[in-house]
C-alpha cells in the first residue's frame, strides 16, 4: 500500500498498457479516435494524465524524499510517422524519466547513448550491488565516446552512436539504411552483438 508508511525501503513496479494499440481505455480521447494517429495521441494524453496524477500523489507520502521513480518506455512506435525507413532509429527512440525526492541533481537532460539493458546495470551500480549478471549493460551516466545503442525488430538490427548509425536487414543480408562516419564500424558491433546474445539464449534454453 503506497499510502502507508514504509519504514523499510520498497521496489515497486507498475506497467500501462493504456498507450499500446489498439489504444483502448476508459477516458477522453483528447485528440478523437477517427484515425489511428489520433488514437495514439488521446492515448498518451490519457497516459499522461494519470502519470501526473500518481507523481502528485507520490508528492504527498512521507517516502517521496529518499525515493527515486523511473518512467520507462519498453519499446518505440511506429506512430506518429517519421520519414526514411521504417526500422530506423527514430522509430526506437524511448523516453526515461529519472524523478523522486532522492534525486540530487534535477533538470538534467543526457544525451548518451543507451537501451533498456543498461538499466539494471546502472540501477544496480548506484546502489552498490552485483551488477556481474547484466553482462550487456552499462551505466546510463558514463560519457565514454564508446557508448552505443543496439536495437533490434523483426527481421534485423540498428545500432548507433554519436557519430552515426546503421540498420540492417536479415533476409535483404544487407544495410537498408545508415548514415555517418562510424556506419561500417557499427555494422560489425551489430553483428557481433546479435550473435553473441543469441548464443547466450541458446546456451541458457
Amino acid at each position: 500500500d503506497l499510502k502507508a508508511e514504509n519504514k523499510e525501503p520498497f521496489f515497486n513496479i507498475l506497467f500501462t498498457l493504456s498507450s499500446h494499440n489498439p489504444y483502448d481505455f476508459e477516458g477522453e480521447y483528447k485528440f478523437g479516435k477517427d484515425t489511428e494517429e489520433d488514437k495514439f495521441k488521446s492515448s498518451l494524453a490519457f497516459t499522461d494524465n494519470a502519470v501526473n496524477d500518481f507523481v502528485t500523489f507520490a508528492k504527498q507520502q512521507t517516502w517521496w524524499n529518499n525515493t527515486l521513480v523511473i518512467i520507462m518506455a519498453d519499446h518505440g512506435n511506429p506512430l506518429p510517422e517519421h520519414d526514411g525507413e521504417f526500422n530506423s532509429p527514430k522509430r526506437f527512440h524511448i523516453p526515461m524519466l529519472w524523478i523522486g525526492g532522492a534525486l540530487n541533481q534535477s533538470d538534467t537532460i543526457l544525451t548518451n547513448f543507451c537501451s533498456q539493458t543498461d538499466f539494471a546495470f546502472t540501477l544496480t551500480d548506484m546502489l552498490n550491488g552485483d551488477n556481474s549478471e547484466f553482462e550487456w549493460g552499462k551505466n546510463l551516466f558514463s560519457t565514454s565516446n564508446k557508448n552505443f545503442a543496439h536495437y533490434t525488430f523483426n527481421k534485423g538490427f540498428g545500432a548507433l552512436n554519436q557519430n552515426g548509425y546503421v540498420v540492417y536487414d536479415y533476409v535483404e543480408n544487407d544495410t537498408i539504411d545508415g548514415n555517418g562516419s562510424s556506419m561500417w564500424e557499427l555494422l560489425k558491433l551489430g553483428k557481433a552483438t546479435t550473435q553473441i546474445t543469441f548464443q547466450d539464449f541458446i546456451d541458457r534454453h
